[in-house]
């Protein structure tokens, strides 16, 4: 596990869209923090560190965010 990063849990376009303008804006003032996002399609973009599909999401994808998460912290 890596020990600090920030994870976002997103299903739905609008989310995912939404997730995507937060990571940007924490690339700013925090641009060396891994950022990895839990959704349930594939996206393809550069700000996220990784992307991880979930395979059976509940109605709270943070939850299976934290879970699943390298981070420690």
């Amino acid at each position: 596990m890596s020990d600090c990063g920030i994870v976002f849990g997103a299903t739905g376009k609008s989310y995912r869209n939404l997730a995507r303008r937060a990571a940007r804006n924490v690339r700013q003032v925090m641009p060396h923090i891994p950022i990895d996002l839990f959704t349930d399609a594939p996206l393809s973009d550069p700000i996220f560190d990784r992307v991880h599909l979930l395979d059976d999401p509940n109605r709270r994808p943070k939850m299976d965010a934290l879970r699943l998460s390298r981070f420690d912290r």
